[in-house]
């Protein structure tokens, strides 16, 4: 009913002024010019996730999250002489001062530390 009556506002057409300013940069074209220069970004970021795979742990969980939380959580169930780090993937065993044994992972392949100090 409402098309019938004779007082219904009619809305003008839009007037779009199409015109370049050059006072104003337009945002899609400095995004796409970033873009452009850095179209490699996503494949150096994959590849710096294989040279550290920890990366992923930052990642998702945070590094405050395991600062805050996680590490002190296994500071806490674990024996003084061992050590646990999650970021670092170490585990490090101190049975006195002159003697410590890390096992870990170092660039992707494990690796184990013996140090005797005599």
């Amino acid at each position: 009913m409402e098309y019938n009556t004779p007082n219904k506002p009619t809305n003008a057409p839009l007037q779009l002024d199409m015109k370049h300013n050059p006072a104003v940069s337009p945002i899609w074209a400095k995004l796409l010019y970033k873009g452009v220069t850095k179209k490699d970004k996503m494949q150096s970021k994959i590849d710096a996730l294989r040279d550290d795979p920890s990366a992923i742990f930052k990642g998702y969980l945070g590094k405050s999250l395991l600062d805050k939380h996680i590490n002190p959580f296994f500071d806490r169930i674990m024996p003084d002489s061992t050590k646990l780090d999650v970021l670092k993937r170490q585990f490090k065993f101190q049975p006195h001062d002159r003697f410590n044994m890390t096992v870990g992972a170092k660039g992707g392949n494990p690796k184990m530390n013996l140090n005797w100090r005599f």
